[in-house]
């Protein structure tokens, strides 16, 4: 049964939808080959990485086809990987005993990849995190005390790529580590040398690519300064929100009323494996005290922004598979000869949390998608055009938040706030006064009118006293698409 939703999730993500989160990425993609830098030119809050996938992918595909093939990718991991630890645990077990327990994982593996996409997907950049962290925890699981080359490498590869779409995997990789080190030079060997060897890469990275100031002169700054700490009258300041279970328990009940018990479940069944691989009372809390560490790490990654959007619950879903590891080993070694019985228990569990999930109408959304992405490319055409015909190189976009054209046009937006997303534009005098200068040297606008859009109001009567629909001679021939409207600087 999982396996069926989630065949059906992977048939739709192999139709091309894409979140409008995802036209920010292809924009600051498009910027890169355009010449531009993020965080300079084009601002947008995450990391260099999935600008240059966006980059890469307009290169070689002209869309955003390499970020589909990647949630692909990821949908497919999820469930591979949560096999691949469960049968590492197997062990000397019989054929029969490895059979169900592999179901029982892949169907667990199946559950959690479609709650994933249910909450993100569409080109997301957390499904991809979400995966290169259980390719991380595979690796580490198999690994031992020593470093070895090739295993090192795929670790540092995992952690670049995790911490490189999003930073607060980071702290998603810390709490696998919590739960599976079985020593401090486990730890070390696995982790903190993989993790130092990611870090020196991503900086002489940075440095080659030229974003190595920008990185932390603008971006980091804004998102550990303003960013972090934006929100924090409504949703707590950034430790407490590590103790924002509730949040979590509320996305989860919305996909499923029985995930979020199937995953206490799953808790109580790691506190139980952890207590009993303890040697001695001291040795058992602190071996507990993990656990409970590992989850308000967790939780402190799902709020980093403060905001708790649906995809932000993603950072702790290969959390959630690792604790389905901690509780299989716990039931394979105290129910030892009945351990069957947990994996039928665990499986009906998991068929009963699939069957009352909250279904997705992907005709619906493909409807949708068809008619939004059509206009979206004509008005992306049309400026293009426009931008061709009369010469000019960029262009001013005034749409408060959401999608936009500038996810299609070959022509850059002006920036470095290209989206009219009041909590980017308050983060930063500087964008605040680069937008001005744009404004006053802009020969054209493209909005929805003034209602969608953040300006004041004096900026409002300066675009209605110096632009005009009346396109110059150099625009025609040209048209208007709603609902964007295309504005031309008078006198141009």
């Amino acid at each position: 049964m999982t396996l069926w939703f989630l065949g059906a999730r992977l048939w739709f993500e192999l139709q091309g939808t894409l979140h409008d989160d995802v036209h920010t990425y292809l924009a600051v993609g498009r910027g890169i080959l355009n010449g531009l830098t993020p965080y300079v030119d084009l601002f947008e809050s995450k990391p260099p990485g999935m600008f240059l996938f966006s980059a890469l992918s307009l290169k070689f595909f002209g869309d955003g086809s390499l970020l589909k093939f990647l949630q692909v990718i990821a949908l497919i991991v999820i469930p591979t990987t949560t096999c691949a630890l469960i049968w590492r645990e197997l062990g000397a077990r019989s054929k029969l005993e490895k059979g169900i327990w592999f179901l029982t994982s892949l169907a667990f593996g199946s559950l959690i990849a479609v709650y994933t996409f249910a909450v993100s997907g569409e080109g997301l950049t957390e499904p991809v995190g979400a995966a290169a962290c259980l390719l991380f925890a595979v690796l580490f699981a198999g690994a031992d005390e020593r470093i070895h080359p090739l295993r090192t490498i795929g670790l540092t590869f995992a952690i670049m790529l995790a911490v490189g779409v999003k930073e607060p995997f980071l702290l998603t990789l810390l709490a696998i580590v919590l739960l599976l080190a079985r020593s401090v030079r486990h730890a070390i060997t696995a982790f903190v040398v993989p993790f130092a060897i990611a870090a020196l890469i991503g900086l002489i990275a940075l440095t080659v690519l030229g974003y190595l100031g920008p990185y932390f002169s603008i971006y980091l700054k804004h998102m550990l300064g303003y960013h972090v700490n934006q929100l924090a009258e409504w949703n707590g300041s950034f430790p407490v929100r590590g103790l924002r279970i509730d949040k979590s328990v509320a996305n989860l009940f919305a996909f499923s009323p029985l995930l979020p018990i199937i995953l206490g479940a799953l808790f109580v069944g790691s506190v139980e494996e952890k207590w009993r691989i303890a040697l001695q009372g001291k040795e058992k809390f602190l071996s507990i005290g993990r656990v409970v560490l590992a989850l308000y790490v967790l939780l402190l990654a799902v709020g980093t922004g403060g905001d708790f959007y649906a995809h932000h619950f993603v950072f702790a879903v290969p959390g959630y598979i690792v604790l389905f590891v901690l509780t299989v080993r716990w039931i394979l070694e105290k129910w030892s000869h009945a351990a069957v019985n947990g994996a039928a228990l665990l499986s009906a569990g998991i068929l009963a949390t699939i069957l009352l999930h909250t279904r997705i109408d992907y005709g619906e959304k493909l409807e949708a998608w068809s008619g939004y992405s059509t206009m979206l490319h004509s008005v992306a055409a049309s400026i293009d055009g426009v931008l061709d015909r009369c010469a000019w190189d960029r262009y001013l976009h005034l749409v408060n938040k959401g999608g936009g054209p500038f996810a299609f046009t070959t022509h850059s937006p002006e920036g470095p706030v290209f989206v009219q997303f009041n909590r980017f534009m308050d983060g930063s005098e500087e964008y605040k006064e680069r937008f001005r200068v744009a404004l006053l040297e802009s020969p054209i606008i493209v909005w929805k009118g003034p209602e969608l859009t953040n300006l004041t109001d004096a900026a409002k009567d300066y675009v209605t006293l110096n632009f005009t629909t009346d396109p110059p001679a150099c625009a025609r021939p040209f048209e208007q698409i709603a609902p964007y409207t295309i504005l031309f600087r008078k006198g141009v």
